[in-house]
């Protein structure tokens, strides 16, 4: 369609996508297609439906950016991020980041042990953005459940899903290992995978009968 109905020189090819991933593929393929991808525009719908709504009603109604844009989103977590890590609960979430510790700033260790923990927590917050992001779009009825403190996953129909499943990468070890112990205890069917070491993915397999491991 595109080569058979080509824009003006300077038009961009506007294409709306579901997805970031798919967004991507898209712009391989038709590269690959038509041996170049330039001048296109590949959004995602809820940020060009932003667009529309401020053409219609007016810049001064409707503000540039979404409020729970990702972008913003990204700094919002990580403002959450330290009060959460004081809860009990958020401790192998702690561990992952690497908070220094009095001792590492007193012996002048703690900047740069300070600053792993932010770089870790900023790409933290980044991954939960990109998941939150997606849900606004597919799963705006979980958003409001846990906006209420309501601890559920309804499935497409409205109902509650029977049987909750969650694939962990990495699951076998250091905070995918915590998370796989959490996530079972809540009642998910845990499986998890692993890269590079066999042996302890194995005993922590062994000391967790009911993980369904594989080797990545």
């Amino acid at each position: 369609f595109i080569r058979n109905h080509p824009l003006p020189v300077l038009a961009p090819e506007v294409l709306l996508v579901q997805s970031n991933g798919m967004k991507h593929w898209l712009e391989l393929a038709l590269a690959k297609d038509l041996g170049i991808c330039a001048a296109t525009h590949i959004e995602l719908p809820s940020a060009k439906l932003w667009q529309i709504y401020r053409a219609v009603l007016g810049p001064d109604s409707v503000p540039a950016h979404m409020p729970l844009d990702k972008s913003p989103l990204v700094w919002r977590i990580m403002r959450r991020l330290p009060d959460l890590l004081a809860q009990p609960s958020f401790a192998p979430l702690k561990n992952y980041l690497g908070q220094s510790s009095s001792d590492d700033q007193g012996n002048g260790s703690g900047d740069g042990q300070a600053s792993r923990m932010n770089r870790r927590a900023y790409q933290l917050a980044t991954q939960l953005a990109d998941v939150l992001d997606g849900y606004q779009n597919y799963r705006a009825d979980w958003l409001e459940d846990w906006a209420q403190a309501r601890d559920q996953l309804r499935s497409p129909t409205g109902g509650m899903f029977m049987s909750r499943v969650a694939i962990v990468t990495g699951g076998t070890r250091g905070i995918g290992a915590a998370i796989s112990k959490l996530l079972h205890q809540s009642g998910y069917k845990v499986a998890a995978n692993y890269a590079g070491n066999a042996e302890r993915a194995k005993a922590f397999g062994v000391t967790c009968p009911w993980l369904h491991w594989s080797v990545r």
